[in-house]
């Protein structure tokens, strides 16, 4: 089962299974597997949005390819790309302020 969001991810990784011997290769391997995860379920969620839109008449698959986002909304992907980054990252992070 997986983490809730907030957790704390230093201690849902002491709570997995090692798998390697190095401990770093390991906390890379989770953050590979929770990425993954996240993928999965965000393509078959979009796939779902882009079929019932279909369905209704009301987007073609050609407009989803050739849509350009406004200013705005570019900005608005940064700022989500670099949130998930950052919490993609915490992992890490967390580790750093831990021994550092």
């Amino acid at each position: 089962m997986a983490e809730k969001l907030g957790g704390d991810p230093i201690a849902a990784f002491e709570r997995q299974p090692a798998f390697f011997d190095d401990p770093a290769v390991d906390r890379l391997m989770h953050m590979f597997l929770a990425l993954a995860e996240e993928v999965a379920v965000t393509s078959e969620r979009l796939d779902t949005h882009e079929k019932i839109l279909a369905a209704k008449g009301l987007i073609t698959a050609d407009e989803f390819a050739t849509y350009e986002p406004s200013p705005e909304e570019r900005g608005q992907r940064v700022a989500n790309h670099k949130a998930f980054v950052a919490r993609l990252l915490d992992v890490i992070q967390q580790e750093i302020n831990k021994s550092g």
